[in-house]
């Protein structure tokens, strides 16, 4: 492997094939002591010297590109300020650049104990971001956890005791492994919604630690390095193997290397076959199937290879260019502006009464008022709801027709891949060295395109989130007002106009306008 200097941020390349179809990343854990080549040496076997991710693992998987993401990992000497957050960030900044031309080439993560962390806070940053790296957490199919502490570890305590007697530790690495931590409950309450989205292999120790004489037991117990997920999406592992060498494998004859890297290459071969990968969590039975943009009857064994090409490049149009699906819903995006207008102007038609109402400090005031009737009232905001369930239903066909081309743009670019990288590809006469040098310039496309669409996807999800939340508060604010009278009524919508004035008061100076608003929420 590339030698750099020690705690420096990069990702290496361990193993880089001109036929890469999947990437895995592996990511260090803590380094206790300041080692020197701690990222190496988290996968070297201390005996052997041998790193399973540069001697092993290509063979097994001789279509995997494998990278090796190193930071400065120190806990206590020559620490970083860099907490797991920021490095979580540096990860996903290396990936992106490092996957820029073949973004949609699927994941599979490895990680170390508090590399695990890491791991899930860069899927969580990026999930919960603004789509800029809606990609990396879209298209990861697997993650392999040694000895990951995803309810703390009793020995971070110890650490804790060391900083009261005068030692310095990096306060976030310490934080992120303790037990009962509030950082660690926040990242598993911020990983859930995309908790069954992966496939993991979850290998526990089963040895205690022995250094210097001196028994450390077992660092990351049982129950915190699995997450009590079925085994049909988590298998468990528990080799005879303690936290420090759980991931150090000296032969590829042994029977721990074998297992391991047996499970590894299935979830592998999984990913490269598996084309619904999706930025949002939607059932498969809700993904249309009436449109296969081109691909219709075409398998990946024993296709012409003209005839794969005639169908990415059918494909690619039928994304790009106009669809009848599109047209429809070009159409009615068209009538979202209106549906925005039909709102405002509700809001707009009941201003006038709600100065007054404001303006009057004592509620019996509001019998004097020339207001509208409360089932005047009462039809507005039911149109107001209509409105606004219409244009959650907009948003949900949007994302489900996204959802519909993105699985075919995944699936056309593994349809290619087997035409780009199969073994008689080196033999070919002038017109297939063509049709060679075409596909290439598909795949990227296709990679640009499925990246396009997640984040499109991404986009169109938060507002349709966004768009459920104000239909409930709606519903809500219909049902309340149902037990009211009129001067009830019409009190509570004064406090409603009160508070969304605020709140567009507030948006405006942080620059943010909002389209709409409803007092009736």
């Amino acid at each position: 492997m590339s030698s750099q200097v020690t705690n420096t941020n990069w990702l290496k390349r361990v193993a880089s094939p001109k036929n890469a179809k999947i990437d895995i990343i592996a990511v260090h854990g803590m380094n206790l002591l300041n080692t020197d080549g701690h990222a190496d040496n988290t996968w070297t076997d201390e005996n052997s010297g041998k790193n399973w991710l540069e001697h092993f693992l290509p063979s097994r998987i001789p279509y995997a590109r494998i990278l090796a993401y190193q930071y400065n990992a120190n806990i206590a000497f020559g620490t970083s300020s860099a907490g797991v957050e920021q490095q979580a960030m540096n990860l996903l900044n290396f990936l992106s650049l490092e996957r820029k031309i073949y973004s949609a080439r699927p994941i599979i993560f490895i990680a170390h104990s508090m590399g695990g962390i890491i791991v899930k806070q860069a899927l969580v940053t990026a999930f919960h971001g603004d789509g800029t790296n809606a990609m990396i957490p879209t298209i990861t199919y697997g993650i392999v956890f040694f000895g990951v502490p995803h309810k703390g570890s009793e020995w971070a305590a110890r650490g804790r005791f060391a900083t009261r007697i005068g030692f310095k530790f990096n306060e976030s690495f310490l934080k992120s492994v303790e037990q009962c931590s509030a950082v660690n409950d926040t990242l598993t309450t911020k990983f859930k919604p995309i908790l069954e989205k992966y496939n993991y292999i979850s290998i526990c120790e089963t040895v205690p630690v022995k250094k210097g004489g001196m028994d450390f037991g077992i660092i990351v117990d049982r129950d915190s390095a699995t997450l009590g997920l079925d085994d049909s999406k988590e298998v468990k592992l528990f080799p005879n193997r303690s936290h420090t060498t759980i991931c150090k494998f000296g032969s590829d004859e042994e029977p721990e290397w074998e297992q391991v890297s047996g499970f590894i290459c299935g979830i592998a071969e999984s990913a490269i076959k598996f084309y619904n990968y999706s930025p949002i969590i939607l059932e498969g039975e809700k993904r249309p199937t009436s449109c296969s943009y081109g691909l219709e009857g075409m398998e990946e064994q024993s296709i012409p290879r003209e005839r794969v090409i005639e169908g990415v490049e059918e494909l690619l149009e039928s994304i790009n260019e106009d669809s009848e699906s599109s047209n429809q819903l070009r159409e009615a995006q068209m009538n979202v502006g209106q549906l925005f207008s039909n709102i405002t102007y509700i809001f707009v038609w009941l201003l006038p009464y709600l100065e007054k109402i404001l303006s009057s400090f004592l509620p019996f005031h509001i019998s004097s008022l020339a207001l509208p009737s409360k089932t005047t009232v009462m039809d507005m905001a039911e149109e107001v709801r209509q409105t606004q369930q219409h244009l959650v239903e907009l948003e949900e066909i949007h994302i489900q027709t996204l959802d519909t081309k993105l699985h075919y743009a995944l699936h056309a670019t593994g349809m290619l891949q087997n035409v780009i990288f199969s073994e008689t590809s080196s033999t070919e006469d002038d017109i297939a060295t063509h049709q060679l040098h075409l596909a290439s310039q598909l795949y990227q496309q296709l990679h640009k395109q499925a990246e396009k669409i997640t984040r499109e996807m991404y986009l169109h999800s938060r507002t349709c989130d966004k768009e459920k939340n104000t239909l409930k508060k709606i519903e809500a604010g219909q049902k309340e007002a149902e037990g009211k009278d009129a001067k009830g009524l019409y009190l509570m919508i004064a406090e409603r106009a009160q508070q969304e004035k605020a709140g567009q008061d507030e948006n405006r100076e942080n620059g943010n306008n909002r389209k709409h608003c409803c007092i009736m929420m």
